[in-house]
């Protein structure tokens, strides 16, 4: 009769062999994951910054607009402001209606808080240079008159000039 002998079990060269290839195999692999982790999370970040970049580009535009808007507001009331400067005090009244709708214009000119805080004070000065042109028109040769006409004219260049400054700082 033939006997067959039973093979020794246990782990083999072929079995060391095989559990070194699926090492080899699991850390390429791992290695490959944590590549294409790295690269998504780089592509995200560019992704991110591209996004930014056309955040600040649309909201400088935006802002430079809104100056712009602001600026040819003032514009006109400087012009209206040498208009008024160069009229005869019985004439007035024009220039002065103009200068209030200069200011109206501006007052109703919403932006956001930065530009809004900026324009309330332009407003102010302005309202200050209306309140002495009319002061000037109502009281000719009336000293008092004519010194807080001097009085409020500077202090709504002054006023004028700070909200310019703190418009210039609005973003």
């Amino acid at each position: 009769m033939i006997v067959i002998k039973p093979t020794p079990r246990g782990i083999g060269l072929i079995h060391i062999l095989l559990l070194l290839a699926l090492i080899a195999a699991a850390s390429v692999g791992y290695k490959a994951y944590e590549n294409n982790n790295r690269i998504a999370e780089i592509e995200r970040q560019e992704a991110q910054q591209r996004e930014e970049a056309a955040h600040a580009a649309e909201l400088a535009k935006i802002t430079a607009e809104r100056k712009a808007k602001i600026t040819s507001i003032l514009n006109k009331w400087n012009d209206a402001l040498k208009l008024a400067g160069l009229t005869p005090r019985i004439a007035l009244a024009q220039p002065v209606s103009q200068m209030q709708a200069i200011r109206r214009e501006l007052d109703e000119l919403r932006i956001n808080e930065c530009f809004d805080g900026a324009t309330r004070k332009i407003v102010t000065g302005m309202n200050d240079a209306i309140f002495a042109f009319e002061m000037f028109a109502r009281f000719p040769n009336n000293r008092v008159a004519t010194v807080s006409t001097e009085q409020n004219l500077t202090s709504s260049s002054e006023k004028i000039n700070a909200g310019k400054q703190m418009m210039n700082r609005c973003e």
